[in-house]
């Protein structure tokens, strides 16, 4: 299990990561995942809070005035 992650398409709990490597933003990662009931493959972008909250600010300026 990892970590909360479920299958977008079985809903299944149980994914490990296949591949993973740092993004070319700093401060990222992306992952490939499997699903272990129905091998769906998917990928994950992994970044940490400050530049969520930058990400956010951009789509969404209003948001920081609140």
């Amino acid at each position: 299990m990892t970590g909360g992650i479920t299958c977008p398409e079985c809903l299944h709990d149980e994914t490990r990561v296949v591949d993973s490597r740092p993004s070319h933003e700093r401060g990222s990662v992306w992952r490939r995942r499997e699903c272990a009931a129905c091998k769906c493959r998917w990928n994950t972008y992994e970044i940490d809070a400050d530049r969520l909250a930058l990400l956010e600010d951009l789509i969404d300026p209003q948001r920081g005035a609140r």
